[in-house]
């Protein structure tokens, strides 16, 4: 069996690292964009939202949204 990141000098496309955590995260980040921290936090399983906030990624554009708006 021949891994897909083994074929060095070939053609084929080069597999990124990936791990199933990274589902997780987007999961988490897009709960919180969608319905804020403390939903993301009760269905990621945290039990402090310090946890939340380094783990879903806060939503940059909402933020620059807020700040237009702000003027």
């Amino acid at each position: 069996m021949v891994r897909a990141n083994a074929a060095q000098g070939s053609d084929a496309p080069v597999v990124p690292h990936w791990h199933p955590h990274q589902l997780r995260h987007s999961a988490a980040t897009a709960l919180r964009r969608e319905f804020g921290l403390d939903v993301a936090r009760a269905a990621s399983g945290h039990t402090s939202p310090a946890v939340t906030l380094r783990y879903a990624e806060a939503d940059v554009a909402l933020a620059r949204e807020a700040m237009e708006r702000m003027g």
